[in-house]
């Protein structure tokens, strides 16, 4: 023992999600570079669109690293990109969510909310 106070579960938690986001995202990465290079995908990847999604990939992979680092290493910065990277996360899938997004559209324009696809219990 060093005397350091033991790492609290936030931190575990935060350092497990970002893993979880992290391996999956560099295997994705690395497969769009791939496709890159085939002469099917060079032209969807020298669009504007195709580099612009590359390298926002790409720099939220190095913030991914960097919080995990900084967790790891107990540093100030970790922290602020552990709660920027659980947020910028939330975010997305509350708009990627197609449930909330009907939820959404009725608390904010009342729009009807459609009737389910099936109903149970019906012969």
């Amino acid at each position: 023992m060093d005397g350091r106070a033991k790492r609290p579960l936030s931190v575990w938690i935060t350092q497990i999600l970002a893993l979880f986001t992290l391996i999956p995202g560099i295997g994705l990465t690395i497969l769009h570079l791939f496709g890159c290079l085939l002469p099917m995908g060079a032209t969807a990847c020298s669009s504007t669109k195709g580099i612009i999604e590359i390298l926002a990939a790409g720099s939220f992979l190095v913030m991914l690293i960097f919080t995990f680092w900084g967790l790891q290493k107990r540093k100030k910065y970790g922290k602020w990109l552990g709660i920027i990277v659980l947020t910028v996360l939330t975010i997305a899938l509350i708009l990627r969510s197609e449930y909330l997004q009907v939820v959404g559209r009725f608390l904010l324009f009342r729009q009807q909310i459609p009737p389910p696809p099936i109903t149970a219990g019906k012969d």
